[in-house]
């Protein structure tokens, strides 16, 4: 595993209790949505893995090594975290120095234009090297801050509501750059509020409340309207499920077709699912 916290808690000043004796382990690779309601302590989570929020009581462990030990500087080569709003992170005039900021630190000029030229290709970022960031559309700021985070190799991704406030194609732009980190083997962390994202991509779920994990399931187990158990975290966490969650639920209850699965939570399931029973009179 690369990612361990064992009895976490966080205390905000004014006794604010944000993270109640979280146990959660994250291994390499997978792509993990956590979800929850504002509140929930899904960020205050997420600041524990690079060091940018240390422990109350309690310990955090990434690839082994207690964050307690190690300061933001040293976790940031492992853990890159992408901020929700992307002006907290963008700082240079153009996009290739916002790049090649930390790089010129670590590596040779030769290194930094190798891994640059990587990092541009991936990104698809080729045309807007010479852009002021600040002079660039939303979702293309997101792409750029992601990109220079990966600049820096790290193994892990923290995404910090990456897809809101995006239109279509602000999305899918958005989707495609992550869906690119994630087949290098990164593991992803996306903490997001979009439980259509997360039907689609997420591979493991993590649902808080109130400071605590209440869920830790695959997504069509915590989408499962028919589970008593999905259907209590969903409403504790207050969170909303796919639409296709949703109307897959209404078919097999509101309609009866009894042999409707209820575990469908994206489109193209739901269009598979359909198109396969044409012929029994669904």
């Amino acid at each position: 595993m690369v990612i361990e916290t064992r009895n976490l808690y966080h205390v905000y000043p004014g006794n604010v209790q944000a993270l109640q004796d979280v146990n959660i382990k994250i291994n390499v690779g997978e792509f993990t949505a956590i979800v929850g309601q504002n509140g929930s302590g899904k960020t205050t989570l997420a600041l524990h893995l690079n060091g940018l929020l240390k422990p109350t009581k309690g310990d955090v462990f990434i690839k082994g090594k207690n964050t307690r030990n190690s300061d933001v500087e040293e976790l940031s080569k492992v853990v890159g975290y992408v901020y929700q709003n992307p002006n907290h992170q963008l700082f240079n005039l153009t996009v290739k120095q916002e790049l090649a900021f930390s790089l010129k630190r670590l590596l040779s000029k030769e290194e930094t234009e190798k891994r640059l030229k990587e990092t541009v290709e991936l990104f698809g970022i080729q045309d807007i090297l010479d852009s002021n960031p600040f002079s660039l559309s939303l979702p293309v700021k997101k792409i750029v801050a992601m990109a220079a985070i990966h600049a820096m190799r790290p193994e892990i991704f923290v995404l910090d509501e990456p897809t809101t406030g995006q239109d279509f194609v602000g999305m899918k732009l958005i989707e495609k750059a992550i869906l690119n980190v994630s087949r290098e083997g990164k593991t992803i962390i996306v903490i997001t509020h979009d439980m259509g994202f997360v039907a689609r991509h997420a591979k493991r779920v993590i649902v808080m409340a109130e400071g605590k994990v209440i869920g830790d399931d695959e997504p069509k187990k915590i989408f499962d309207l028919s589970n008593n158990g999905a259907k209590r975290v969903i409403r504790e966490a207050r969170i909303n499920p796919p639409h296709t969650s949703l109307l897959s639920y209404a078919l097999r209850f509101d309609y009866n077709l009894q042999n409707f699965p209820t575990d469908i939570i994206t489109p193209t399931q739901f269009a598979d699912v359909v198109s396969s029973n044409k012929l029994r009179g669904w």
